[in-house]
């Protein structure tokens, strides 16, 4: 068996590679071709997905994504030893069906309250102190997607709020360092920047590392995203019911894709075409604080989880947590509420249980060889602290004394029982505590971080 010798690092960074990162003197060790230990050992099938400008083209002289490779990772020092790994032989084997997990989360809306707490002075804001508690959670899936709800200010001036909503920039870099490895970003307000804000959001999301799906600069911008994740191609797709009645901005049809079942399939359709394995589709679609998922929503939850194209339905928009359910085989999560937001049960009735959020780890896997499906969904209940809109993991948050106890029970209580409503299959909470993360991956200037990783099993 040949010894290969390759260079530690944090395991919760295990595949980043070198061009996740373009600050100079900070670089990252990729694993011989960029390949990880666990890809060498098994050697699976893959597509790399096509040309996709702004998106790893080679017109442009990027490179594909690879969502765990290429993402949060920027260790800013990295202890460079020798390890064997043993490579087995694949003579006679054939590769082991192929596994991934997705995490999926809530709402990011930027209320003004929000922002205020993160104002550091001047026109500086931090956001990822909002992020930290969760960041485990997403950071140990292989395919992290983030809803951003709002567009965001290169420099920070016209900052706006309710009823439309430019944030500051460094939402983007939180994103990031949570973990995120892309963002729907099709909403109803994603025009609330207009045409520039379309093109600034994107922008930042680009300069953080972070991947988009739902809005658009160019046409063949607005098709699919395609990502390598676990030796699986896996497509993404993203659409909003609506703008709030703001128009497409003129000469740029494409630049928000609104709810259409044939646009919507015929995406699904294209991306197959193009080498998608698994194809998941994300929704800003329901009613606003209306908990059961309406009668516009199963129709079309139907519909396309008939086709064969389409794997996977994430729904986004009602700012509550809304059931899971199981159609046509197939799992759609309806509404996972807000992931961070100002919007609280305090604010009055019509904001009863805003705080609560619903973050999801779907673990997708093989059965016969190219038949990829949902094994299991676990369930993390998230819950917002509006003092400093700190982001929990509630049954995390019980174990470890925060308080107050009486809002995280009854918060536990409500996200569990509507997660579960319409009895899905395989649904679970998701065992505490988070795993570890002993490298926490966010770009912290001045610090270094190193791990001694055991590739050998």
């Amino acid at each position: 068996l040949p010894t290969l010798f390759v260079r530690a690092r944090c395991p919760a960074c295990l595949d980043l590679i070198g061009e996740s990162d373009d600050r100079p003197g900070h670089t990252a060790s990729a694993l011989l071709d960029g390949s990880s230990a666990e890809e060498l050992r098994r050697q699976p099938k893959s597509h790399e997905p096509p040309n996709r400008p702004g998106y790893g083209s080679l017109e442009t002289g990027g490179r594909v994504r690879h969502p765990k490779r290429a993402r949060r990772g920027r260790l800013l020092a990295l202890l460079i030893v020798a390890i064997p790994v043993i490579v087995p032989s694949s003579a006679g084997t054939s590769a082991p069906p192929r596994a991934f997990t997705v995490a999926a989360a809530g709402d990011v809306l930027i209320h003004r309250r929000v922002a205020q707490v993160a104002h550091l002075g001047g026109g500086a804001y931090d956001f990822a102190p909002m992020f930290s508690s969760i960041e485990p959670w997403i950071s140990q899936a292989d395919l992290a997607i983030c809803h951003l709800e709002v567009t965001l200010s290169p420099d920070n001036t016209g900052l706006a709020y309710y009823p439309r909503f430019v944030a500051p920039h460094e939402v983007a870099s939180a994103i990031r360092g949570a973990g995120y490895d892309t963002c729907s970003t099709a909403g109803n307000h994603a025009l609330d920047g207009g045409w520039v804000g379309v093109q600034s959001t994107l922008e930042l999301l680009d300069r953080a590392g972070v991947r988009h799906d739902g809005t658009a600069r160019t046409p063949e911008e607005r098709l699919p995203g395609l990502y390598a994740v676990e030796g699986v191609t896996v497509a993404h797709i993203s659409y909003t019911y609506g703008t709030n009645g703001l128009p497409m901005p003129s000469g740029h049809p494409y630049a928000v894709n609104v709810i259409d079942a044939d646009a919507i399939l015929g995406d699904a359709a294209w991306a197959r075409q193009h080498g998608a394995e698994f194809v998941i589709v994300s929704l800003h679609w329901g009613i606003e604080n209306v908990v059961g998922p309406t009668g516009s929503q199963a129709s079309l939850a139907d519909r396309l989880l008939s086709s064969p194209d389409i794997d996977l339905i994430l729904g986004a928009h009602a700012h509550v947590v809304q059931p899971i359910g199981h159609v046509n085989g197939k799992y759609v999560v309806y509404g996972m509420g807000n992931q961070l937001s100002n919007q609280n049960g305090a604010s009055g009735p019509e904001y009863y249980s805003t705080e609560d959020g619903l973050l999801v780890l779907i673990r997708v896997s093989e059965g016969e060889p190219g038949e990829l499906s949902v094994e299991r969904v676990d369930v993390v209940p998230t819950w917002v602290r509006r003092s400093d809109y700190r982001i929990f993991s509630v049954r995390d948050a019980l174990a470890s004394g925060v308080t107050p106890i009486w809002s995280l029970e009854a918060s536990l209580q409500r996200t569990t029982a509507r997660a579960r409503s319409l009895e899905a299959p395989s649904i679970r909470l998701a065992p505490i505590p988070a795993p570890a993360t002993p490298c926490r991956c966010r770009y912290l200037p001045g610090e270094s971080s190193t791990w001694l990783v055991p590739l050998v099993e």
